[in-house]
């Protein structure tokens, strides 16, 4: 798979604290992995509209469920794909 165009550096990712405490707890219990969402967040499944995508996590059971908005990747969950589906579209405003 090729990579996507470079974004430029004043693109910010931002993880909501919700995602970012699920990110951490995940990233202690596999060691190590990495999410390429930033290189082309804008192709990775649509999951609603506007425009919040899913990118799944390389050799694990994650996705991770972001909103592209702008100049901006806004994180809403790092989520078990196979446990409690959409359980992160509260943090949606």
């Amino acid at each position: 798979m090729g990579r996507g165009p470079e974004r430029p550096p004043e693109e910010v990712i931002r993880f909501r604290p919700a995602a970012a405490r699920e990110l951490a707890a995940d990233v202690r219990y596999y060691n190590k992995h990495y999410v390429r969402v930033e290189e082309a967040p804008n192709t990775s499944p649509l999951l609603y509209e506007p425009d919040i995508r899913s990118a799944k996590v390389d050799r694990f059971p994650y996705r991770v469920v972001f909103l592209v908005a702008g100049d901006e990747i806004d994180v809403l969950a790092v989520a078990h794909a196979k446990r409690r589906p959409a359980y992160w579209r509260r943090r949606v405003k």
